[in-house]
């Protein structure tokens, strides 16, 4: 499309048209962009709080276990189990609810089998405590002993170990997430630096193009088109039919009148001897 060929208003339509396609693009980016951005924020928040409960069930679970060493270490004291008792039941009912709670929102595949792993150490951890607690309530004392030695620490470590492992993993995803987001946001940054330059160069060069097509001189024909050829043979004829009425009007202009006979009197050739046609009968002055 040529756009000499459009009007001057198509053209300044034409102009604001490619504007705002411009700005309505842009905005468009803008938007998906944000709301991309957002996603990832909320995701992230809810990784920092998978991660803050990963680390309240291993504090939780830490504490129970040291309150099972300081009744087992006390050799079943009754006034420990007494003490610690209705503590380590309701800790041990927020660490299932924290379980349950991870159970349900991990959605990574390595996440799904740590929370499986503690819930496999748990049990057997909870197994062991209870045959420990029975040794010392039955006053086996050296049979608690053993059995705390040899089974119940190893198992509390494991247990212990197994939800710092998931702790460790959910503050690794939320450490990448955080990458992730700021990738996102230079990203972003970047596309809209891009997209405000194309939109300058697309705008200037259309207000160059419609400026340009509106104050440039119309060109001359070439030689040998048509228009040139129309227009020599135009120029001729004109000089043909400006000829004719130039000779038309030599021809029809009205003769010139002839000058009227010269009289002479005599008294005009006495004053005037020498416009006398017979200057020889003129008598000779004395």
């Amino acid at each position: 499309m040529n756009v000499n060929h459009l009007k001057i208003a198509t053209r300044l339509a034409l102009g604001f048209g490619i504007v705002q396609a411009l700005m309505a693009v842009m905005t468009a980016v803008v938007f998906m962009r944000l709301d991309y951005l957002d996603g990832r924020t909320q995701y992230l928040a809810t990784l920092q709080q998978r991660a803050a409960m990963s680390s309240e069930w291993r504090a939780q679970a830490e504490l129970n276990v040291s309150r099972v060493l300081a009744i087992a270490k006390s050799g079943g004291s009754s006034v420990l189990a007494d003490y610690f008792g209705p503590q380590m039941r309701t800790t041990s009912e927020r660490i299932t609810e924290l379980q349950k709670t991870m159970t349900d929102a991990v959605d990574t595949e390595q996440g799904k089998a740590l929370v499986a792993a503690i819930a496999a150490q748990r049990n057997k951890y909870a197994d062991v405590r209870e045959q420990v607690l029975e040794h010392f309530a039955r006053g086996d004392g050296a049979g608690g002993e053993a059995l705390l030695t040899k089974d119940m620490m190893p198992a509390a470590q494991a247990y212990v170990a197994s939800i710092e492992k998931l702790a460790g993993f959910q503050t690794r995803l939320v450490v990448e997430g955080m990458e992730e987001a700021r990738t996102s946001v230079l990203a972003t940054e970047a596309l809209l630096i891009a997209l405000l330059l194309v939109g300058l160069v697309a705008c200037g060069g259309a207000a160059w193009l419609i400026t340009r097509s509106i104050t440039r001189p119309p060109h001359p024909p070439a030689q040998n088109s048509p228009s040139a050829k129309n227009t020599a043979v135009n120029s001729r004829s004109a000089t043909t039919i400006a000829t004719t009425h130039c000779t038309t009007v030599a021809v029809v202009a009205l003769p010139t009148p002839a000058a009227p006979p010269l009289t002479i009197s005599p008294f005009t050739q006495a004053m005037d001897p020498i416009s006398s046609p017979n200057t020889a009968d003129l008598p000779t002055p004395v």
